[in-house]
């Protein structure tokens, strides 16, 4: 997930809060993109 992906991923958490119901596929969509761990060392 980079710096590009929250303003979608903060969208969805508003709608989540206030209807999560409906908000669930599309969520679980977002979700589907993101299938690799990686670990940044800082």
């Amino acid at each position: 997930m980079t710096a590009a992906d929250m303003s979608e991923l903060a969208d969805l958490m508003v709608r989540a809060f206030a209807n999560p119901a409906e908000t669930s596929t599309d969520v679980t969509t977002f979700r589907e993109r993101f299938t690799d761990v990686h670990f940044i060392r800082s």
